[in-house]
């Protein structure tokens, strides 16, 4: 028969093990599971703004060339020597000093060449040029050919574009960037950068057999972590791998805490046994009243340590929760500024730069209808600020409801005003059925930017001579609590199912072109559902593909204003 104390070691060990077993189910594991989601989802953002970095450069070389191959005077002389108007030497004397006074402004250009009719008729050397000599232009066509090389410490673009006017192609211009710091701005040795040529990412005999993915994604193997984004600007498929062991170092970091904490818990409880053990020798010793003492005091200190780890995991899942949504705001914030704001502002530059050069060479015709782009343009960036205005303010609780009687029909009507453009360009009939008179004690501000948004979006969705119907109307809830309830409707493309399940979702990018082209933010009916939900109510819609759209809101009725 075994002693008591190898009885009470046997014991104590079982309990240990079970507690092992429990801990690591239910304490260790979720938490690994969370802490993993975070560091991927830091690592994705990371890289993410890496290759940001990087396709904003190649940008910035691509508008550079675009400007050499569009100066006028010295492509009209390029025509001319096409058509065999000009000798190729009065070309290259006509040529090479306004070639190079073009090409000397664009930084980081270290060499350009000027190819008319297979002739080089211009060249600007920066550098030295012959490790850049690799290019070829037997399969040039009418876009602009782009390649980009990459080595330890640089990043070299080459752009060859084609010299073009009324769609015809009469040469090419040559151009070599070098930045030898941008690899530096965002180098990590942990990190390898790989740049890789596609013909077509959609159907790449060379990448089909190991990748299926057709946008950014993350792939994760035994020894590392790679992160695949595919170049808006070039035929190139961007790869940055880190080791496995690197990235998840605080992973490593989590476990050593934990498994101190295992050890720590399992000592105390440890010590509780064995002082519940010691009590029962002390009952036989009779000392029950001190040991009693003991046991209590030493529950209470057990007691006091469970809150406050429960506090510490609340506390926890708080920040987590927090995290999640920064995250989606921060993404989002990034996906407006990098497609909506900068596409909209180069095009007005481009447009501006062709105003500039050829103002005297375009008829009125052809100066109105860049004058009438530009101005599109600016006021869909000046919705899209307004928009994001709002939203930031919603964000940081700048915004307070502020209650008052608004005239319902004379707001519309105020809306109507501010889209007559709009409407009268597509020539929409937009029915105000609200009465005349008609008040309600609302936020005039909420109200006025939520009609504004829905409004806006069903001009830019309707069809030319389309109808838009605004109503207004009362009603209750299961409760008998009043809601007044805000109709617009019309008969204009319309949505399937899967665009309605995500047009209020903050994570979702859900952004459609218009009936003519008319851009979107994807911000506008995301910053509805807030303002409306700020003043109590909500917010939905009801559509169908091609049969168009009505989306409803309701907002509590209010007698603070009586």
């Amino acid at each position: 028969m075994l002693k008591p104390v190898k009885k009470s070691v046997l014991f104590l060990s079982f309990l240990a093990i079970i507690f092992l077993i429990v801990y690591y189910q239910f304490v260790f594991k979720p938490t690994e599971t969370v802490v993993k989601e975070k560091i991927l989802q830091e690592f994705e953002t990371k890289m993410a703004l890496k290759i940001f970095l990087i396709e904003n450069t190649i940008s910035k070389a691509i508008e550079g060339a675009k400007s050499i191959s569009s100066r006028t005077m010295i492509r009209n002389k390029a025509i001319e020597f096409f058509n065999n108007k000009t000798s190729v030497d009065e070309l290259r004397t006509y040529s090479n000093q306004k070639f190079q006074d073009g090409v000397k402004p664009l930084k980081n250009c270290i060499y350009a060449v000027r190819y008319v009719n297979d002739e080089r008729v211009a060249e600007c050397i920066k550098d030295s040029v012959n490790k850049y000599y690799d290019y070829s232009l037997k399969n040039c066509g009418n876009d602009i050919d782009i390649s980009v090389f990459l080595n330890n410490d640089s990043m070299r673009v080459q752009i060859i574009s084609p010299i073009k006017f009324n769609e015809m192609v009469y040469g090419y211009d040559v151009l070599v960037f070098l930045y030898n710091t941008v690899i530096n701005e965002i180098s990590d040795k942990t990190e390898t950068l790989h740049i890789c040529k596609i013909i077509d990412k959609n159907n790449d005999t060379t990448l089909i057999e190991h990748f299926t993915f057709s946008e950014d994604t993350m792939v994760m193997n035994a020894d590392s972590v790679y992160y695949y984004s595919y170049s808006n600007e070039a035929p190139i498929l961007y790869s940055i791998s880190k080791d496995k062991e690197c990235v998840f170092n605080e992973l490593q970091r989590l476990k050593i805490r934990h498994l101190s904490f295992f050890f720590l818990i399992s000592i105390s409880v440890i010590s509780i046994f064995e002082i519940i053990r010691k009590r029962t020798q002390l009952i036989f010793l009779k000392k029950s009243e001190i040991l009693e003492n003991l046991v209590s005091e030493k529950t209470n200190n057990l007691a006091d340590a469970v809150i406050k780890l429960e506090t510490t995991n609340k506390q926890l899942r708080e920040r987590e929760e927090e995290l999640i949504i920064s995250n989606h705001t921060k993404d989002r914030f990034f996906s407006i500024l990098a497609h909506d704001l900068i596409s909209p502002l180069k095009t007005v530059t481009n447009l501006m730069g062709f105003l500039k050069d050829d103002y005297l060479v375009f008829d009125d015709e052809k100066r109105l209808k860049y004058i009438n782009v530009i101005h599109d343009s600016l006021w869909n960036n000046q919705k899209l600020l307004e928009n994001l205005l709002e939203w930031s303010r919603l964000q940081q609780g700048a915004i307070v409801v502020n209650l008052t009687n608004v005239v319902l029909h004379n707001v519309v009507e105020e809306i109507r005003q501010l889209l007559s453009i709009q409407i009268v360009n597509k020539k929409l009939h937009l029915k105000n059925n609200i009465k005349p008179g008609q008040t309600f004690c609302v936020d005039y501000n909420i109200l006025h930017t939520v009609l504004r948004n829905l409004i806006s979006n069903a001009v830019k969705y309707t069809n030319e001579g389309g109808v838009i119907d605004i109503g207004f109307s009362e009603c209750t809830d299961g409760a008998d609590k009043r809601y007044f309830e805000f109709v617009v409707k019309d008969n204009g493309v319309g949505m399937n199912e899967h665009t309605l399940s995500k047009i209020f979702k903050i994570g979702e990018t859900v952004s459609m072109k218009g009936t003519c082209n008319e851009p979107g933010t994807g911000l506008g009916l995301i910053l509805c559902r807030q303002l409306v939900e700020k003043h109590g109510g909500k917010i939905w819609a009801e559509t169908k593909s091609n049969e168009g759209s009505t989306f409803r809101f309701q907002i509590p009725d209010s007698t603070k204003c009586n």
